[in-house]
């Protein structure tokens, strides 16, 4: 009885120590994607489509077949340039990401009443369901997914550049 459970405590240790092994092989990767938003206009009103692709980080292209789990941790804007004539007042802006499936464009943040502070960083607060959903377009090829904002300025023209970086993070299988 007592080799039994010396037997039963050596597997167990052992399966412990083969586990610990198996996790530490998977590692945290950051790779984020920063992507510009040059918005003019004459108007008061402005409006830009672009593409976030995941492939235009070296650290997701260098991992991209060993990825385990992939996530949107965050995201932020910061305005990187205002024109001299522009408004530094945005009333209301919206970023929205296009879905595919349905092909329309679904609410993934808004911003109301913002100062423009220049090269500030900020989060952008997010709509949970619909950052699920992008973030699954990282998920495989093409590893791309289409942001749009549009926004509304406290006066005319609008000349501003709004850039935004999305935090990817990866689980690597080493």
């Amino acid at each position: 009885m007592k080799k039994n459970f010396i037997l039963l405590f050596g597997l167990l240790i052992w399966f412990g120590a083969c586990k610990e092994i198996n996790d530490v092989s998977i590692n945290d990767v950051d790779a984020p994607i920063e992507i510009d938003f040059v918005i003019t206009s004459a108007d008061s009103l402005g409006e830009k489509e672009v593409v976030i692709d995941a492939q235009s980080n070296t650290d997701f292209m260098t991992n991209k077949s060993k990825i385990q789990s992939l996530e949107v941790s965050r995201m932020t804007y910061r305005v990187t340039s205002i024109g001299p004539s522009s408004s530094d007042s945005l009333l209301v802006g919206k970023f929205d990401w296009f879905n595919p499936t349905t092909n329309t464009f679904e609410e993934l943040s808004s911003l109301t009443n913002k100062k423009f502070m220049v090269n500030l960083p900020f989060d952008l607060p997010l709509q949970q369901s619909v950052l699920n959903q992008m973030t699954n377009q990282f998920k495989s090829s093409p590893y791309q997914s289409k942001l749009r904002f549009k926004g509304a300025m406290d006066k005319k023209p609008t000349d501003f550049t709004l850039s935004v970086k999305v935090f990817l993070k990866l689980k690597v299988k080493l």
